[in-house]
């Protein structure tokens, strides 16, 4: 597998570009099981329930907790990547920037970049269903399912980045 020279893992906060809408999907056919977290099977899985831990810090405008995001991820990122190094910048005073970099097994190789941002557009919880903060699993069409507000855009996107590379 080629590993490029340096992997620098930026994860920065800071102020979105989209304006998106917090709008219901289409109804599924099924029912929707809403499981709280303490009846699901033990060890369900530790990347969901890191991904769930992520999406639960409100980081929701106008007011996002950048400080709490950034502390998550600094935890995150020295548990699963120990050999990381790890800086947090704030050009932006109460805006940090969480930056991680990993050396490759093979410094010929070009480095490799990889960003998102933690912070969401603001949640209507009368248009959704489910607490848009609670980061629930529900299973719905034969399939588990997490809703969150952040779950595409972008946290999932950070994570999946923290998680793939400490696989």
């Amino acid at each position: 597998m080629l590993m490029p020279s340096a992997v620098a893992l930026v994860l920065a906060l800071v102020l979105g570009f989209f304006s998106l809408t917090g709008r219901l999907s289409t109804p599924s056919s099924h029912p929707a099981i809403t499981v709280p977290n303490a009846l699901l099977p033990s060890g369900f899985s530790p990347t969901i329930e890191r991904l769930q831990q992520y999406l639960r810090i409100r980081t929701d405008h106008p007011h996002p907790d950048y400080h709490a995001a950034a502390d998550f991820l600094n935890k995150t990122i020295s548990h699963l990547l120990p050999s990381a190094r790890i800086r947090r910048v704030e050009l932006v005073p109460g805006k940090p920037i969480v930056i991680a970099t990993l050396q490759g097994s093979d410094r010929t190789l070009p480095s490799l970049l990889l960003n998102s941002h933690t912070d969401v557009v603001p949640a209507e919880a009368s248009k959704w269903q489910r607490d848009p903060f609670a980061a629930s699993l529900a299973y719905v069409d034969y399939q588990w399912r997490l809703y969150a507000r952040g779950a595409q855009d972008m946290k999932s996107v950070g994570m999946q980045y923290v998680e793939a590379l400490a696989a």
